[in-house]
């Protein structure tokens, strides 16, 4: 729960969070969502591709088909993805 606390303290502090990204390890944590939704602050959270969720009853999940696309990367190379 550390992490968790580290917003609290940034929140403590004055800090102001336009957004709060995390990957899978801090994005499956209820207790950070609970802490950010507490504070109002905007997130975006990675899950693991087999972590359970709840959906509503009236959505479903969406699979889109894959695009390609060309990354180019900090030193100019790029690779097709």
């Amino acid at each position: 729960m550390a992490r968790e606390y580290k917003v609290e303290e940034l929140v403590d502090l004055g800090f102001e969070l336009e957004l709060v990204l995390a990957d899978s390890l801090y994005g499956e944590s209820s207790y950070l969502i609970q802490t950010l939704d507490k504070h109002k602050l905007p997130w975006v959270l990675a899950i693991r591709n087999n972590h359970g969720v709840w959906m509503p009853h009236n959505q479903r999940v969406r699979a889109n088909k894959w695009c390609k696309f060309e990354r180019t990367f900090s030193n100019q190379n790029s690779e097709l993805r």
